[in-house]
């Protein structure tokens, strides 16, 4: 989806926080991957999204009424989960499922980054009670969302509610690029909403066989 939406990412970033988190950290963090004897994914306190993307748009900035987007690097997670009772036994009619799962990840993620302070910045952070935030923690906000964007899809291809977001701003993307136009069945706007319809049927059929 990345690609037809034209979008530059890469799979399981190794070095996704290298100009993000400041020297000395990032060097004591990227020795210790370095010289792990598992693969980086595995190694003890890493982290490796599942997705960095490169120039990922933010939405439109109203400044001075331009309508001008910005962009800058996102970091996601993929997730599923199985219909089964630790995921459905809930009030769903509050917190759907995929949006529950979301949030777990995005909890997992947070913790990970102050296991990475405590860890590599301890002179900063100490234990982790004083209440100051460590450089790991503060690389977060360098990305767009200010954290880890989940992309979970349920066992009937349900997303949530992030995911929904990304899948439209993916969809309008090819829709406007070449790439996306060439696969599309109509070259044309008759339909209502166009190659974005198109483009997001498409993503959205893509996910119920994942």
């Amino acid at each position: 989806m990345m690609k037809v939406a034209g979008i530059h990412s890469e799979k399981e970033a190794v070095n996704f926080l290298l100009g993000k988190v400041p020297d000395p950290w990032m060097t004591h963090y990227v020795d210790h991957i370095s010289s792990s004897h598992t693969s980086a994914r595995n190694s003890p306190h890493a982290i490796v999204p599942d997705i960095l993307a490169h120039e990922y748009p933010a939405g439109r900035q109203r400044i001075n009424d331009s309508g001008a987007s910005s962009s800058g690097d996102a970091f996601f997670e993929v997730k599923s989960y199985q219909p089964n009772n630790t995921r459905l036994d809930h009030n769903n009619k509050e917190t759907k499922p995929a949006d529950r799962r979301a949030k777990e990840v995005v909890n997992q993620y947070s913790n990970k980054f102050k296991r990475l302070d405590k860890q590599y910045a301890a002179d900063i952070v100490g234990n982790g009670d004083n209440g100051i935030v460590g450089p790991f923690e503060s690389a977060q906000k360098r990305f767009i969302g200010g954290q880890v964007i989940p992309l979970v899809v349920g066992p009937f291809g349900e997303v949530n509610k992030d995911f929904e977001k990304v899948l439209k701003t993916l969809a309008r993307l090819a829709a406007a690029g070449e790439e996306g136009m060439s696969i599309s069945p109509l070259r044309n706007t008759d339909r209502k909403g166009g190659a974005f319809i198109i483009m997001i049927q498409q993503f959205r059929r893509a996910l119920g066989v994942m």
